[in-house]
């Protein structure tokens, strides 16, 4: 026990800060009845059986949550949604290679001849495949985990469970919010959206943009590695990634709505810091807390157009 204790203790902890700040701008009238507190249980409506249902009238395993909720939390990111959903496990072990996990059975082949066991839908899109499944959160009306066999129903794909996932839609209302954020690691972002229109036709325009410096050092290039001429990498687990999405409502009538989404998205992480549990990089040791020593492909910079 006293062993374990100083492990603990020598064990280095990352601890990631951020400072938010908000500014909305909402051109409507609220009445004094609608800031009083509603003691009520609001109903929850789902649409796992592709319609609108209350959740106590639909006979599945459902984790349910609104955006607002989502967003009180400042979960903003896939993975950190199965810290709130029972029998729920996201693995991002890189932006085009997440693992989902629903009551123990994964699935994170990015083979393209093998069937994902999970089912990722976006918009109502199958994006099931791991190449493409992982996408940021941001003005999100609500998301769906669906756990268990029932799940079918959205494609033969879904035998273990689904992530169903809805942006929100154009309002007739005009409304508008940008949200700012700072933090250690050289983290910042910004975020907002706009939306308004008539009875006919609404928009909105939503978008995200942060970054953040790598938190494992590299040591590829540097003069103590095995490779000093080489490439100098960047530091592992840094990302920047941008996204927006333009979205148009459209109601001719009230029997009919059509919605047309375009969404844009563009990652451009650093990489995982994958480290052999064995052989140690040059002068370290094999902690994955420790620096790493990943050089990348001499082919990549010619490939890519970078040195990666």
């Amino acid at each position: 026990m006293k062993n374990m204790k100083n492990k603990l203790k020598t064990r280095p902890f990352l601890k990631l800060t951020k400072l938010s700040v908000t500014m909305i701008c909402v051109t409507s009238t609220n009445s004094f009845a609608d800031q009083t507190i509603n003691k009520e249980l609001d109903e929850i409506v789902v649409v796992a059986q592709k319609r609108a249902q209350s959740i106590q009238d639909v006979p599945v395993t459902i984790s349910a949550y609104d955006g607002d909720f989502l967003e009180s939390l400042g979960i903003g990111e896939l993975d950190t949604l199965s810290e709130i959903t029972p029998g729920l496990v996201i693995q991002e072990q890189s932006p085009n290679n997440p693992g989902f996990v629903i009551r123990g059975i994964t699935s994170d082949s990015g083979s393209s001849q093998s069937s994902p066991r999970v089912s990722i839908y976006y918009n109502g899109a199958d994006v099931s495949r791991s190449r493409g499944s992982y996408f940021e959160l941001f003005d999100v009306e609500g998301i769906e985990v669906v756990k268990g066999p029932q799940a079918t129903l959205f494609g033969t794909a879904a035998s273990v469970g689904a992530i169903s996932v809805a942006t929100r839609k154009p309002e007739k209302d005009f409304s508008a919010q940008l949200k700012a954020s700072v933090g250690n690691y050289s983290a910042k972002g910004v975020s907002g959206f706009v939306t308004g229109g008539n009875d006919l036709m609404q928009g909105r325009v939503a978008f995200t943009y942060r970054e953040r410096d790598g938190f494992i050092k590299n040591i590829a290039g540097n003069s103590n590695s095995q490779n000093p001429a080489g490439f100098k990498q960047d530091d592992m687990h840094a990302i920047e990634r941008f996204s927006y999405r333009p979205s148009l409502r459209i109601t001719p009538s009230d029997d009919v709505t059509i919605d047309l989404v375009y969404t844009y998205e563009k990652n451009d992480d650093s990489g995982t810091s994958f480290k052999n549990g064995l052989y140690a990089p040059t002068g370290g040791d094999t902690s994955p807390y420790s620096f790493v020593e990943m050089p990348g492909s001499p082919y990549a910079e010619s490939v890519f157009e970078k040195k990666t």
